[in-house]
């Protein structure tokens, strides 16, 4: 089990179970490998966020077919714009990690990989503590994963990037 970072305890929006989440400070959780440091300013609240919090596991089933319940202790949201401060600037990020080595990889099909690990779900990770999500305070997400965002950009809007990202590989394919 990856150790989480004791030092560091935020403020962050966790799933506990069926109808059942809680604001509560927590450990940050580690995130394998170098990660970039996010102060979080706006979250959007995804339809995926509101599956799990009915007490599905939107993952699971649109990417493995499975219908799997979702772990306790996963911190929400993937939608997000914060603050880098290492890098001095307002970033939206990248929500998944694909393997690069599975099938669905090697076919130009990141976004199939079974076993990406997936932020703001509990996706991939190893057993944790807490699962890493972005409705926190503050947050790692691996390096070269969050884009600096134009100052034309507002926080808030900001937030659909995800979803419009998704809308735009719609069109691709």
């Amino acid at each position: 089990m990856l150790a989480p970072n004791d030092e560091d305890r935020r403020l962050s929006v966790v799933y506990k179970g069926i109808r059942h989440i809680a604001v509560e400070s927590v450990p940050i959780p580690r995130i394998p490998g170098p990660a970039s440091r996010v102060e979080l300013l706006a979250a959007g609240i995804c339809g995926s966020d509101v599956r799990y919090f009915e007490g599905h596991n939107p993952w699971a089933l649109q990417t493995l077919g499975r219908d799997i319940p979702p772990p306790p202790n996963m911190i929400l949201g993937h939608e997000i714009c914060g603050y880098d401060r290492e890098r001095n600037c307002r970033v939206a990020i990248l929500a998944y990690k694909s393997c690069g080595r599975c099938p669905q990889c090697l076919q130009g099909s990141e976004n199939r990989c079974s076993d990406m690990e997936h932020f703001g779900h509990s996706a991939g990770w190893p057993v944790m503590e807490y699962y890493p999500g972005g409705m926190a305070e503050e947050f790692e997400v691996w390096d070269g994963f969050a884009y600096e965002i134009p100052d034309s950009i507002s926080n808030d809007a900001a937030t659909f990037l995800d979803g419009l990202a998704v809308a735009v590989h719609a069109c691709d394919v």
